[in-house]
Order: C-alpha cells, then structure tokens, then sequence
C-alpha cells in the first residue's frame, strides 16, 4: 500500500524517515489558517440555536473494568522511527523473538505494542470524551460524549453522521483535506452562518486533567483561533499535542471518513524511471520548438483582451462617472431641502415673536406716559409742602434753642440741689444704724460658698456624662437617616423598570457599564446623544408579546450602542480594544456600535400588507408595533433585526395558515407556543424550508417593577424608622435630665453671686460709717449755696406758649409733605421700571426684525438653490442611468477573462482619458503583430501539461532513490525482521477472520529485486471453495480498498481477482480490523464501511468488530453507519448514538405532542422487547 493509505511504510519509506529523525514531527496544518485574536467573552454559554440536534446514548455501562492491564507504559513505534540515532537499537529491542506470542484467543499482545495509557474510567490517554459543535455542517449546536471502546453511530442519511468525523479532524487542528471532501475550512460552515467553532475533550494521561481544544473559522477565511483548555493557543502547540497522544486522523488506516474510501483503494503501478526521463527529454524538444510561436500567440491574445478590457473600462468608468455626479448632486439637493425645511420651522417663531414684543412695546410706551405725567404732579406738590416746612422748622429750631439754655441751666441747678439732698440723707441713714459683729456672719458666707461651689462640679461632670450619651445617640440617628436615604434611593430605582434594566446590564458587561459612564460624564462632547443598547431602552407595551419581540434579536443586537452621526460612531469606535481599569481591575472594552439615520423611511418603514389584511391571517400585529424606544433605537431594530417584517399573534400555530403568511412575502412570525422562519430554496423547485424554535422566555423585554423587592425595600425603611425612634426616646429623657442639671447648674450660679454679694456688703459696711460723717457735712454746706442762687422760670413759659402756637400752625403741612413724599417715590420706582421695561423691549423687537429679515433673503436663495439642483439631478441620472445600463450590457456579453480582468482592477481608479490613451496603445501594437493556428498554440499547451507531470515524477523518483540508497545498507539487517513479523502478524489476524466467514485470506510482502521502493503489501483472497488466492484490486470499485504489488512485473504474473462490491468491502474492512488491533493510536473512525455487505458478512463483521474493540486491550473506535442489522451481538462497553437531526424535530419531554413523551416510549418498547441496554 502507498502513501497515506497504510499504517506501514515501506523501506524506501522508512529510510526517508531515518533521514528527517532528527527534524521534530508535525503535524500538517493549511498554511492558509491563521492565528486570530482570542475570541470575544458571550456571557459563559452558547445562544440562538435554531434547530434542535439531539444525539441519545443508549448505552453508559464502563464497570467492566477490572480486566484492563495497569503496566508500564511503553514508547510507541511511531516515536521510535522518528526519533535520534538510539531509535535503531530501540526499534531492534523491540522486535526480538516476537515469533509465537501471538497464541490462538490471545489478541493484540505483542511484544513490540506498547500498552495504553487508561484511566479509571476506561477512557484511552489522547481519546475523545467529548465533541461539542456549533454552526458546524448540518449542526446548529450539538454535543455528546462517546464511551471509551466501541461508538456506534446511526442516523439516516444527511443527518450529520459524517459531520461528527469531521468536527473531530477539523478541531484537532487537522487541514480540511483529509476529510476528502472540500479543501477550504470556511467550507464547513454551516450555510447561512458566518462563523463556525467546534470543542474537542481529549483524555488526559493518568494523573493528569483532560485536554480541551477549542477552535473558532468563519466564512470570510481561512483563519482559526484555537484554546487549550481555555487559554489562548496556536496551530502549533494544538499540533504538538495531537502528535504527543498519538492521534492519526491523516492515516486512512486508522480514520478511514466517507469520502476517503475511494483515496484507500486507489493503486496504480510504478513506471520505470529510465522510460519516464527518455518520455520527459522528447517531450522537451517539442515544447522547446513550439515556445517562440506559442510566446507570439500569447501575447497578441493578451493584447485583444486587453483591448476589449480597456473598451469595457471606458464605458464602466463613464457610467461610475455619471452615477458619482448623480449621487453628488442628489446629496446637495438633499441637503438644501433639509435646509429649506429647517429654516422654515426656525423662522415661523421668529415672526410670532416679533408680532408679540410690538404689542408689549405699545403697552409699555402708554404706561410710562401716564406714569410720568403722574409723578410730575406730584413732585410740584411735594415742593411747595417742603417749602413751607422748612420755615416751621426754622423757626422753631430758634425756639428750641433759646429753651435748651434756660432748661440746661435750671436742670443743672436742681440736679445739684437734689445730689446734695440725697448725700444728706444717705448719710443719715448710715449714721442711725447700728453698728454690730459681722466675724460670725463672714464665716457662714463662706462655708455656703464651698457647698455650692461642689454642687456646681458634681452637676458639671453629669451634665458631661450626659452629653456624651447624647453625641453618641446622635450619631447614630444620623446613620439611620443616611441608612433610610440610600434605601429611598433604592425604593426609587425598583420602581422603575429602565433603571433595572440599566442595573443588570451593568453586571451584565464590564465594557457596557464602563460605555454608560462615560455617557454620563462626556455625552455633552457628542454631536448627537448615543443611544443605550435595546436591553435597557427598549420596553415592551404588552409582557405577552415581550418574548416574541426578543426572540428575533440576538444578544450582540441587544447590546448594541447606536450612534446617530458618523462622527460620533467613529469617536467610540476607537474606544474599541481599549486597555484601561475599571472598578479596581483591569478592563479590556469590548463594544457593540451602530449608527442608524433616523428618518421617516427608517423609523416607519412599509409593512409587507395592511393592518386589516394581517389581522384576517390570524396576526395581531407587527414586532416592532410593541416596542416602545426612542426612535433611533426603532431605527435600528428595524434596520438590523428586520422587527417590521415579523409577525406576532397570540393564537397557537394550529390556528395559523403558514401559506397565506407566505404568500404575503412573511418569512418570520411568532404563535403563543413558538417560533417560525420560512426560507425558500433559490436552485431546483425553490421548495420552502421552515424552522420551528419552541418558546424561549424573554430574558431582556420583559423587565417590570419588582413588586415583592419594593415590599421589601419598605420592610427595611420601616424597620430602620423604628429602630430610629428607639433611640430617640432615651435622647429626648437624656435632653430633659440635661435641662435640669443646667437650671439646677444656673440656681447655684445665682446662689453663689448673692453670697458673694452679702460677704461683700458685710465687708463695705464697716468702711462707709466712718465715711458717710464727712460726707454729710460737706452736702449741707454745698446745698445752702445752690438755693441761694435766683431762677428763669418766667422766660421759659414765653418761649413754650410760642412754639406751640408754631407747631400747630404747620402740622397740616407736615401730612402734606408726607403724603407727597410717599406718592413721589412710589411713581419714581414705576417710572424707571417703565423705562426699563419699554427699553428691553425695544432692543428685542430690533433684534429679532433682523434676523426675520435676514431669514428672507436666505430662504430665497436656498429654494432658487434647489429648483437649479433638481433640474441638475434629472438631467445627470438620465445620464447615468443611460451609460450604467450601456456598462452592464456590454459586461453580460464580455467574455470570461475580461471580465476577470475587471473584477482585478477595479481598485485602479483611472480616468476616461487614461483609459483611452492605453487603447490607442494597444490597439496600434495589434496592428504590428501577426496571427498565429490556435492549433499550434493546443498542441503546445498539451505537451506542457504532459512535460511539467514527467517532471514532477521524474524529480520525485530521483530523489526518493537517492535518499533510499544512501540508507539501505544501513537499514536492512533491522528493517525486513521487523517488517516480516509485523506483516505475519496482521496475516494471521486477516487470515483467522477470513475463516470465520468461509474464506480465505492472506497478507504479504511483495518483494522486488530492484530495489525497497519496488516493494509493497500484497492482500489475498478467496471467496469461494477450490478458488486459488488471488490479489485484492480497486479497479472496479470506488468505495473498495486495493492493494496491489509495486512493480509492473508482479502484476503480469500474478492473476489479479475482480471482484463484487461486496465482497471487496469486506476484505477492506477485515484488513482494517486487523490492523486496528495492531494499531496503538488512541482512537480509530471508520464510515460507512459496511456498506455493500451482505446480511451474512456484515453480521460476521460486526461480531468480530464487537470482539476486538471491546476487549480489554482495545482502544477508542468509531463505526458510522446509517442502518444495522437485528440480532446483532452486544457487549456492555458499546455505546450506540443515535443521530437525530433536522427541522421539524419535537421536544422529547413534550407530553403534548403527537408522539408523547419520546424518552418514556423508548423505556417502554426495551421492556416490551427484552432490550438490556441502558
């Protein structure tokens, strides 16, 4: 067998290996898939599955293993070949004195197979214990976990059974060419999906965690992101671990897919190296003859293609001319309508305004007249009154001074007489008392002093006792308010449901709380305000209707913040990616941004039929009919998420006709139980596909007022209220007692400054009786002289009586004068007021006749603007419109290559003139050359073909020779032993399995004497009784292995069988069985191999299948097939998967449907049927 198609190589083979040993294995990864950045967090789970996939385990039994072998683990033969130099000794270590260990019931314990490495349970160090793909071929989301021996996976066909052989190459990071299949990754995106990831647990060595690969293509390219067990990781180390597990999904030995079948069984003999060097020198010389007139042709075909090209161009860069000037002028006349529409709404308040401040003036102006004239009047009033006051005032004035001398005068006199009466009498009174011992009463004073003084320090320190309780309590209180603020705020924030929304968007996404705080802070610097994603803005009017709305969004449309000016979407555009610290950690800001144009066609586009039309379908309205948003967020959903398009009712589906949705061009609606897209097929009939989703609650729409959080806000509010007015019970006893000991405080005070008062007069009193002798004799000497002085009485009582006739004679002027005075001020203050007022006015009324006037002039030269600019768009879309349809003709009927030529320059961006310059150019070159027979040109071409492939081979076989023959010496005395036990071994086993089924079988080398690249692996088989051993051949069967010697002279001596489809199909999959027992990678795939088979040989197959995969040596082994047989044998480490897949699937623990409860109808046929599988 050749190349990939065995698990054994040859020794021209193996010495090339020995050759590459010392370069480090890898495993061949598409040079086309790139590194990406680690993919975005979605909130920890995979959302929006469109369809169901569901894969049943019927059968999880791992308790059989007490019979696995625990011992020391060996190196495989694979690391062996390509390791250093000591591998040869090791190689040869390992293949001494196999002969014979392989005894008759004894499988797959040889001496050269190293043990696996298992863990406890059961699973294969490097095996797959789970696959989870998402928008992967025919899967939405799918994930299941295969059991560690043999997984039989069934499903009809284009379920998907296939599509599991590939998620386990594809995520393991294995080029898409093994599959067979196509070669682009992005291929195997699911159709209508732009991206595609797969996740991949490989059992870990024992004491070690599991391994798990995830990987993430899209549709653009052929780019993948990989982790490693949740960590950003590359191709490379992904490679390395599959090459350190021993994985092989690039051997069809043991990961054989579907479409691999016919690679396996290809075989085509070797052709001499001497015929094909004679073959590739002729070939030369022709192709070297033809080169000059071949070269000619070429060039003058480039130069008509060019030409025609450039003819094409002109007129695609007219019409690209044309439709530029038409959007250019469309644009200004767009933009001086939205002028003309805004200055119109502008102007319209200017001119009402302007009419009311004219009328305010006039109003104003009367006012001020009259009040003016007003206080004219009665400042002459107030005047005159003055006047007369004035000489009242003067008058008495001369009065009052004339009587403060005489009252000056006699008061001085009487003030001194009675001073010196009082002197006297003072005197006596302390001359006529007693004169006693006051020793006793001092010392009483003074004792009652010290009392008081005690008091006022005790009541002092309660009184700071006190206060200190009070401070305390006081605190508290204020706590306790702060507390019952925070919990108003709170109060407040359940009560609103966008608050709520806002709240859980914020834990929701670290970027999305960091964008709105921003907002917050720096909205201002914005063109337009942003607005918040749908989450939080979007309400919807009726809750029934909440989960239908969200149901057609998705999260990133959810979240998305939604710009109204390409300015501001480009300012947070570069927030993107932005590394910064966000509440103590650090942020890395993931954003989703939009911008929409809010207009009349965005917020209110056409609906697909009337209300009333809708209503007869069964419809009760349009998605975006509930919504209630701002209208740029209406925009957007509109725009995005298609919500106008979509039609809600709260009927059940039954009660709906799909067909008349259909007809009216509805592709999406919602029923009260479900979820309904309709899309139609663009190839073939165009038949319609559907794909039903069962009802999801609504997760972001449904947000109300949390009812039961507000009574418990208001539990706590009362609670901390009452705990308040505990505490301010004891304060208001502690304020009293405080007010006590102050009073009592206050009394002491007082009794101790009428004690210092009576020490004091005790003390006085011994002073002033000795004093008050000398002061009574000096006052009566002085009294005799003041008496004795004469007295003004007589002039005092002229000068009173003519005062008072004065001031009776002005006291009607001085109520005139302030009466004036009060009119006067009261009329200034309203006519400055007036002035003031009337002035303002004025200025406004000017102002604002300006800018009216200024406003005609600019409305009338924007509507002559945009009369010229729409007779300008007319004209220039006719042109475009003209020469657009002449490009498009004239590119229909253009050949191929121009229009390849087309498509490459686009980006060139010449002009008509340039365009036309090179095709004078080309043009006057035709004319100079020559034609050429297009039959020399085929000829030439023919041979070319036939020269690079005589090439390719000759230089592959020449270098495959001389790398054998620098190591076939070296190699030999190894190689043929081990190469002889290895192929007996895999003999016996093809041979004993033949014989079960009532054939014959044989495996063996097929030597050559021309050298190790001349040998190969001959396969032998007889069907039928007295049939000789015949070599197994592909010829006649795609899907068949073939295996056939490597020389031309085997063939033509050996009689080489044809065979039946059937019977190759079971050779291929004994031979595989066979080496699968021999194989030491930790798991093998095989599709739908089985096919073909007959009853008797696929029963036969299957047991023997059974028998070597679930021994205890066996490894992990995947058989995909869509039909078995009844009665097939079982064995407890089997697990079956049934695949089940597609659009109208039901939900198995639905009751209500017409299948029931899937899960208990399976339970209950097993019992029926004696099934034991679990």
């Amino acid at each position: 067998m050749q190349g990939e198609s065995s698990g054994l190589s040859s020794p021209a083979e193996s010495s090339r290996a020995r050759q590459r040993r010392k370069r480090p294995a890898q495993i061949a990864i598409s040079d086309d898939e790139d590194e990406l950045s680690p993919p975005p967090r979605v909130n920890g789970h995979a959302n929006g599955k469109k369809r169901r996939s569901d894969v049943t385990e019927l059968q999880v039994d791992n308790s059989d293993l007490d019979d696995l072998i625990s011992e020391a683990q060996g190196t495989p033969l694979r690391e062996v070949a390509s390791g250093d130099e000591a591998g040869d000794e090791e190689l040869e270590e390992q293949l001494v004195d196999v002969e014979g260990e392989l005894e008759e019931g004894d499988r797959g314990r040889v001496g050269f197979r190293p043990e696996y490495q298992r863990g406890a349970d059961g699973y294969v160090a490097g095996s797959v214990t789970r696959i989870k793909l998402h928008n992967f071929m025919t899967y939405d989301h799918v994930e299941f976990r295969p059991g560690p021996h043999l997984n039989m996976i069934l499903g009809p066909n284009g379920t998907g059974k296939s599509t599991i052989a590939a998620g386990i190459a594809i995520g393991l990071g294995f080029p898409p060419k093994v599959m067979g299949r196509a070669h682009d990754l992005k291929s195997y995106v699911k159709q209508g999906c732009i991206e595609a990831w797969t996740e991949i647990e490989l059992k870990g060595r024992p004491g070690k965690a599991n391994v798990i690969i995830w990987r993430r293509f899209n549709r653009e390219d052929d780019k993948s992101e990989f982790r490693i067990n949740g960590e950003t990781g590359t191709k490379k180390a992904v490679s390395e671990i599959v090459r350190n597990f021993g994985v092989q999904a690039n051997n069809l030995c043991s990961f054989l897919p579907q479409d691999k079948v016919a690679e396996f069984a290809k075989m085509s003999p070797d052709i001499a190296l001497e015929s094909e060097i004679a073959q590739r020198d002729q070939v030369q010389t022709q192709v070297d003859a033809l080169a000059p007139d071949v070269a000619h042709f070429e060039a003058r075909k480039e130069q008509e293609q060019e030409r025609e090209y450039l003819i094409l161009a002109i007129h695609v860069a007219k019409a690209n001319a044309a439709t530029q000037q038409w959007k250019a002028t469309r644009e200004d006349r767009e933009s001086v309508k939205r002028q003309q529409t805004a200055m119109r709404r502008k102007r319209q308040p200017l001119v009402d305004l302007q009419d009311f401040y004219e009328r305010k003036t006039r109003k104003v102006e009367a006012h001020t007249t009259m009040h003016e004239e007003e206080y004219k009047d009665v400042a002459k009033h107030w005047k005159n009154s003055t006047r007369r006051m004035d000489d009242t005032n003067r008058l008495c004035r001369e009065i009052d001074d004339e009587l403060t001398g005489l009252q000056r005068k006699a008061k001085r006199l009487e003030d001194e007489k009675q001073k010196r009466r009082t002197e006297i009498r003072q005197a006596e009174d302390i001359l006529r008392q007693p004169v006693d011992d006051v020793s006793d009463e001092l010392a009483k004073l003074q004792q009652r002093k010290k009392e008081i003084v005690q008091a006022q320090r005790t009541a002092v320190n309660e009184l700071q006792d006190l206060e200190r309780q009070r401070l305390d309590g006081g605190q508290r209180i204020q706590q306790l308010n702060r507390n019952i603020d925070v919990a108003n705020r709170r109060h407040q924030q359940l009560s609103s449901a966008e608050l709520q929304r806002e709240a859980e968007a914020r834990r929701f996404d670290p970027s999305m709380d960091w964008m709105l705080d921003w907002l917050e802070q720096n909205g201002s610097e914005l063109e337009s305000p942003v607005l918040k994603p749908p989450m939080i803005s979007v309400s919807v009017k009726d809750t029934r209707y909440a989960w239908q709305v969200e149901a057609f969004t998705n999260l990133s449309q959810r979240s998305t913040f939604i710009c109204q000016t390409q300015a501001d979407y480009s300012k947070l555009l570069g927030f993107q990616n932005k590394q910064t610290t966000w509440k103590g950690r650090p942020l890395r800001v993931r954003l989703h941004l939009a911008m929409v144009e809010v207009n009349e066609q965005t917020c209110n586009p056409p609906r697909l039929c009337s209300p009333e039309d809708l209503a007869d379908m069964g419809m009760d309205a349009w998605a975006i009919d509930h919504v209630e948003a701002e209208p740029g967020v209406i925009a957007f959903l509109n725009e995005r998420a298609g919500l106008h398009r979509v039609a809600i009712t709260q009927q059940t589906s039954p009660n709906i006709n799909s067909k008349r949705l259909m007809d009216a061009d509805i592709r999406s609606w919602a029923t009260a139980n479900e979820i309904n897209r309709a899309t139609r097929s663009l190839y073939g009939r165009k038949d319609w596909q559907f794909q039903t989703e069962p009802r999801r609650e609504a997760r972001a729409f449904n947000k109300t007022v949390d009812q039961e959080a507000i009574r418990q806000c208001n539990e706590e509010i009362k609670r901390i209220k009452l705990e308040k007015n505990e505490i301010e019970a004891p304060l208001e006893k502690i304020s009293k007692q405080v007010d006590t000991i102050r009073r009592r405080a206050e009394e002491r005070k007082r009794e101790a400054a009428e004690v210092d008062e009576d020490l004091e007069r005790l003390r006085e009193n011994r002073k002033r009786f000795e004093k008050a002798k000398i002061d009574l004799e000096r006052a009566r000497r002085q009294l005799v002289q003041l008496e004795n002085e004469p007295t003004s009485e007589e002039r005092r009582k002229k000068l009173g009586q003519a005062k008072y006739k004065l001031l009776k004679e002005g006291m009607p002027h001085l109520e005139s004068y302030w009466a004036a005075s009060e009119s006067t001020m009261d009329l200034s203050t309203r006519v400055v007021e007036d002035v003031l007022r009337m002035a303002q006015c004025r200025a406004d009324n000017t102002a604002i006749g300006q800018q009216v006037e200024t406003g005609h002039s600019d409305l009338e030269e924007i509507e002559q603007r945009l009369a010229e600019l729409s007779l300008r768009v007319k004209e220039v879309a006719a042109l475009a419109t003209a020469l657009t349809q002449r490009a498009k003709d004239l590119t229909v009927d253009a050949p191929s290559v121009v229009k390849r030529l087309l498509r490459e320059r686009k980006d060139q961006q010449k002009s008509v003139e340039e365009l036309k310059a090179e095709l004078s150019q080309v043009e006057a070159d035709l004319e100079l050359s020559v034609g050429i027979d297009p039959g020399i040109i085929q000829r030439y071409q023919r041979l070319s073909i036939k020269l690079g492939e005589l090439k390719a081979r000759v230089e592959q076989q020449e270098t495959a020779l001389q790398r054998t023959v620098k190591q076939i010496n070296k190699v030999l005395n190894n190689f043929e032993p081990a190469l002889n036990t290895l192929v007996d071994v895999v003999s016996k086993k093809f041979s004993a399995a033949f014989e079960r089924v009532g054939c014959a079988g044989e495996v063996r080398v097929a030597r050559s004497e021309e050298g190790f690249d001349k040998w190969g692996i001959e396969i032998l088989v007889s069907y039928r009784d007295g049939d000789n051993l015949a070599i197994l051949t592909g010829s006649h069967q795609s899907g068949g292995v073939s295996v056939a010697p490597r020389s031309s002279q085997a063939v033509r001596h050996r009689r080489t069988l044809l065979m039946p489809p059937q019977e190759r199909s079971l050779a291929t999959v004994t031979y595989l069985m066979s080496l699968s027992e021999m194989a030491r990678t930790p798991f093998s795939l095989v599709d739908e191999i089985n096919q073909g088979l007959d009853q008797r040989a696929e029963r036969n197959v299957h047991n023997q299948l059974v028998e070597v995969t679930c021994g205890s040596d066996a490894g992990q082994y995947f058989l995909i097939t869509p039909k078995l047989l009844t009665g097939l044998s079982y064995h407890r480490k089997m697990r079956v998967l049934i695949v089940n897949n597609g659009t109208g699937l039901p939900d198995t623990q639905e009751k209500s449907n017409r299948w029931g409860d899937l899960k208990a109808n399976l339970a209950r046929y097993k019992a029926a049927h004696g099934i034991v599988a679990s």
